[in-house]
């Protein structure tokens, strides 16, 4: 969805009666739950972004770094010069989330 469109609605929602946020709400939670995994990548991605933490030196100097082959977000360290992504630190550092169609 576009940058524009998404505002819209969320200023359209603003306007939304309460039994409509309830149904908006069950739409969202299914949208959740079909998604769950990339919605954790994403939210993950905003921690880091947020943090700007390099976790293997622990520095704060931390760029963004162009996407990796899964369209995850890569980062670099300016202070030791690797770059990671999301993943890097976790068990699964080569996890490809499936997109559902």
């Amino acid at each position: 969805m576009e940058f524009q469109r998404l505002e819209q609605l969320k200023a359209e929602i603003g306007n939304a009666s309460p039994d409509q946020v309830l149904d908006l709400q069950d739409v969202i939670q299914a949208v959740i739950s079909q998604q769950v995994a990339e919605i954790a990548l994403a939210r993950r991605t905003q921690s880091r972004i947020q943090s700007k933490t390099c976790p293997h030196c622990r520095g704060v100097d931390v760029v963004l770094h162009g996407k990796d082959k899964n369209g995850r977000q890569r980062f670099r360290c300016r202070g030791c010069r690797r770059t990671f992504n999301i993943l890097t630190g976790t068990p699964m550092p080569g996890f490809a989330v499936m997109r559902q169609t």
